[in-house]
């Protein structure tokens, strides 16, 4: 018995690549079939024209891919047996695969200028005939392109095109077909001897054995030119899938109209990785799989099913993300809740570990993304204070000298505390407010002094996270304002 064929399949990025969320559902479903098939994924880079690459670049797209649950088996970050994994660095491959094409008169020398190249497409479009390639050089002599080389011109390489349909059986789309007379014969090697991007994909999938391609339908046109380069080859080509494009509730292009939609911005803004996988199978699923609970990358694994049907376009409710956030949140346990807002938390100082607990898990009902806990929290660092009169409720100025009394009596008796602990706060709170009859009046201001507005967060945790001496001298800034507001 023969060994049963391993599934490889790939995704490819550019240095321009921006991972928003059109990108990463791409790299998501790569990585589901992966995973049904039990196969294997390769990440690699296509790098020959979109510019240089900076490490740090790199190292952001795989980490903010890593971040989301996303994993493949070869790739730039580590290795494997068909490397490299840049196309910057396999340049010698491809130099086999062109001399092929050139010696069995499969491609062939173009001399024209771009100048002559616009000339002869605005020809085509006046005539009503598609804007393709004229030919003008498939036929040169030897003594034509010697002086064309004479006179300065450096050629590109084209691929000479066969007319005839050329199709396949695609797992998504069913029968797909298109004359190859609509593109003309398209260049494989650009002038300096850079392949160009259709041409060195095809090599690096039959190179690294990749079996199934998975890619956007708006790659369609790609894939004609490949399976062209393909035939001319005589290689095998991949089983091709080409999956809806991801577009915004309006069916318009995916963009930032409804909310960010690029990754590392989501992330900075605090939603969760659990919930940008939720709103993906929300798109792909549709509302069946519910807002109420987690949708795991396990169950999208399962759940998922590439097939024929689904049209060309996958709509991102976007709007539903505030609500699965909210949701992921909350089902976080305390511990784990801490270590997501860590990197939000670089400037707030809590006295103990056991008020931190206390005050996130205080916080985490009402937080809608992690970036809303440093304001949840800035008044705790605020070294300023803004009062409004508006704040306090008082409608007299009689009514703010009795609460200027009150506070007085207050912070007298917390500068006397023996331990300053917040539920003994709390008790002197009610305690004067009880004795001066204005419980409610008293207990709204005193978080306003210490707050500069209010809080989620109960007056206990409020006067231990601040300690004695700043919540002191809050006091007596809020009593210099109300002062000031009597005269």
């Amino acid at each position: 018995m023969g060994t049963k064929k391993v599934c490889r399949l790939r995704f490819s990025l550019t240095p321009q690549t921006v991972c928003h969320l059109g990108t990463v559902r791409l790299v998501l479903l790569n990585n589901l079939i992966t995973r049904q098939k039990k196969g294997k994924l390769v990440f690699r880079y296509d790098d020959l024209e979109s510019g240089t690459l900076t490490r740090k670049q790199e190292t952001q797209t795989i980490e903010s891919l890593r971040w989301l649950g996303l994993t493949w088996d070869e790739g730039v970050d580590v290795g494997g047996d068909y490397g490299p994994y840049r196309q910057s660095e396999r340049r010698a491959m491809y130099q086999k695969y062109v001399e092929k094409l050139v010696d069995e008169g499969k491609a062939y020398e173009c001399f024209c200028t771009s100048g002559e190249l616009e000339y002869a497409r605005k020809q085509s479009l006046r005539s009503g005939l598609p804007p393709k390639y004229n030919e003008k050089c498939r036929f040169l002599s030897e003594t034509e392109k010697n002086e064309y080389r004479k006179s300065g011109r450096k050629p590109v390489l084209r691929l000479r095109v066969a007319e005839q349909e050329v199709g396949f059986e695609d797992l998504v789309l069913g029968e797909v077909v298109a004359d190859t007379a609509e593109f003309g014969d398209f260049v494989i090697v650009k002038a300096d001897g850079s392949p160009m991007p259709n041409f060195a994909s095809v090599i690096d999938d039959h190179l690294m054995k990749i079996t199934h391609v998975l890619r956007g339908h708006d790659h369609l046109a790609n894939t004609y030119r490949q399976l062209m380069v393909i035939s001319q080859l005589g290689i095998q080509a991949p089983v091709l899938a080409h999956v809806p494009i991801l577009v915004n509730q309006d069916q318009s292009r995916l963009s930032k109209k409804y909310g960010s939609v690029v990754l590392n911005e989501l992330r900075e803004m605090g939603f969760l990785a659990e919930a940008i996988v939720h709103l993906l199978a929300l798109a792909e699923l549709g509302p069946g799989i519910g807002l109420e609970k987690p949708f795991t990358l396990e169950a999208f694994a399962k759940k998922y099913k590439l097939g024929p049907g689904e049209g060309t376009q996958v709509v991102l409710p976007r709007e539903q993300l505030a609500d699965i956030n909210i949701m992921h949140i909350n089902k976080l346990r305390l511990q784990e809740l801490v270590g997501r807002l860590t990197p939000f938390l670089a400037k707030v100082r809590f006295p103990n570990e056991h008020i931190m607990l206390r005050t996130l898990s205080a916080l985490q009902p009402g937080l809608k993304r992690l970036d809303e806990i440093g304001q949840r929290l800035s008044f705790l660092a605020s070294s300023r204070y803004d009062y409004q009169r508006e704040y306090f409720p008082v409608t007299s100025r009689d009514e703010v000298r009795g609460l200027v009394d009150s506070l007085k009596v207050l912070a007298q008796k917390l500068r006397e505390l023996p331990e300053w602990r917040g539920e003994e706060a709390e008790r002197l709170v009610k305690e004067v407010a009880e004795e001066r009859g204005e419980s409610a009046r008293l207990v709204k201001s005193v978080m306003v002094a210490l707050t500069f507005g209010g809080s989620e967060l109960s007056l206990p945790v409020i006067v231990e996270l601040l300690g004695p001496e700043v919540t002191l001298k809050r006091f007596d800034l809020v009593l210099a304002f109300l002062k000031a507001e009597c005269r």
